[in-house]
């Protein structure tokens, strides 16, 4: 079903184009992200209520963003856009204790976190509920399939304090997908300038896969897996620039916080045997500073 809807939308943006009174556009963004996720020590979420937990922080992404907004009839609308980013740099922390609360860590180490890339997918349909020369608000519901490739290098063990360790290029491979309700809102200034905002609010599937590279004990490539469900929403803000009479230049800014309930995380060890525990939560925010050109047809 996730693979029928992704390629859903990427015909529709690939059809899009050809149809009468459509906008597309090209975005240039930096963006920074922040991922974290812990388990327990069991299904039931205890000994301790917190076994383990990985940050990744500052990930730094440039992305590129090719989008399209096609009208449709009676004042409805399809928009898609398909995005891809390079992460350059980041920092990671994984972490493992004895006790409860993140008490009694034995053992620590902070890795780099820069290589691999992104992947973010959406599109959705709306329609112009209010529609006046100064004012456009659109209700939207849409669907969305959002990757992050991440690679763990450079080890350093902090706790114990044995420093630098070698040969670290672990992998955790994160999907978020599902439907989602937003509004936008458009609100002329002038006769050059359109503020623009929307909010979006996304009911997601969470799926993950990791690949310990240095854990003897552990399979591989798929050495744990990670599923649950969970809500968050996505808020953006700009202004256009109508440059030519056919080309808008768009400045934005758009903020991400999407968080999972609990789920499990299931470990396959190298002799065979499967073991399960309580994923305590995955949480995962995003800020993108973007420059895009439109063209209006």
């Amino acid at each position: 079903m996730k693979r029928l809807l992704i390629a859903t939308i990427i015909l529709l943006l690939w059809a899009s184009p050809a149809m009468a009174q459509t906008n597309y556009g090209l975005s240039f963004d930096y963006r920074v992200d922040n991922l974290q996720w812990n388990i327990a020590g069991n299904v039931y979420g205890t000994y301790p209520n917190i076994l383990s937990e990985l940050t990744w922080t500052d990930l730094n992404i440039y992305q590129l963003d090719g989008f399209v907004k096609t009208d449709l009839e009676d004042g409805c609308f399809f928009y898609g856009n398909l995005k891809f980013g390079i992460i350059t740099s980041g920092q990671n922390q994984d972490s493992d204790y004895n006790k409860n609360n993140r008490t009694n860590e034995y053992s620590r180490s902070n890795n780099d976190a820069n290589g691999d890339n992104t992947l973010d997918l959406s599109g959705a349909f709306g329609f112009n509920l209010i529609q006046t020369p100064t004012l456009t608000i659109s209700p939207m519901i849409g669907y969305s399939y959002n990757q992050q490739n991440l690679v763990i290098t450079n080890g350093y063990q902090t706790i114990p304090a044995t420093g630098s360790f070698s040969g670290l290029h672990s992998t955790y491979k994160t999907e978020w997908f599902g439907l989602w309700v937003g509004i936008n809102l458009e609100k002329a200034l002038g006769s050059k300038f359109k503020l623009y905002n929307a909010v979006e609010y996304h009911w997601v599937d969470y799926e993950a896969t990791a690949n310990w590279n240095l854990r003897d004990d552990l399979q591989h490539p798929v050495s744990f897996k990670h599923t649950a469900d969970g809500t968050g929403y996505t808020l953006s803000t700009g202004i256009d620039y109508l440059y030519k009479d056919y080309t808008t230049i768009r400045f934005k800014i758009s903020y991400l916080d999407w968080k999972t309930d609990f789920g499990i995380d299931t470990t396959y060890f190298v002799n065979g045997s499967i073991d399960q525990t309580q994923l305590n939560e995955v949480k995962w925010d995003s800020t993108t500073f973007s420059i895009a050109i439109i063209k209006n047809f």
